[in-house]
């Protein structure tokens, strides 16, 4: 049975407590099935030929070498409009902010070494290679021109 979440979309329950939101074309074809939430993922309870099977990965049938990029985050948003199929490295750089940063931007690091006027560093890794933006006096200056090159190399899948 599906509980209306909006018009389209419907509350799927999760074996392990809570729901995810799918849309509701898909909620009969996955309810056969038990699902629960995993750290970074929505997961089945019944294994595919051995292998785990991801909600998100079901809803898009993803092919093999691709990932599916939830665009705001939030992985129990799994309605259609919300999933975009992508490359581990588009995935990446839509990743949310590690709890490690203590500046509180993406691309953005203090070096209070040799940089007293200007202790702020931007900078962004692109094909895997680490590629320095600038110093700059205050984190929000930083975040700026981090963001300014974010969006020419990334695109739609930056995030600032």
């Amino acid at each position: 049975m599906c509980l209306f979440f909006m018009k389209k979309q419907c509350l799927l329950p999760l074996s392990n407590g809570g729901t995810t939101v799918v849309d509701s074309q898909f909620f009969d074809y996955l309810s056969q099935w038990k699902w629960y939430r995993s750290l970074h993922s929505i997961r089945r309870t019944i294994k595919r030929n051995g292998r785990l099977v991801l909600l998100h990965r079901e809803i898009l049938h993803c092919p093999k070498g691709l990932v599916i990029d939830h665009v705001d985050g939030d992985i129990t948003n799994n309605i259609s409009s919300n999933l975009r199929i992508c490359t581990q490295q588009n995935n990446a750089t839509n990743s949310k902010l590690y709890n490690t940063n203590k500046s509180g931007y993406r691309g953005v690091s203090f070096n209070g070494n040799n940089h007293k006027s200007k202790p702020w560093l931007a900078t962004i890794c692109k094909n895997y290679k680490k590629r320095y933006i600038g110093s700059f006096k205050t984190p929000e200056e930083a975040s700026v021109a981090y963001k300014q090159y974010s969006d020419r190399y990334f695109g739609e899948f930056a995030r600032t």
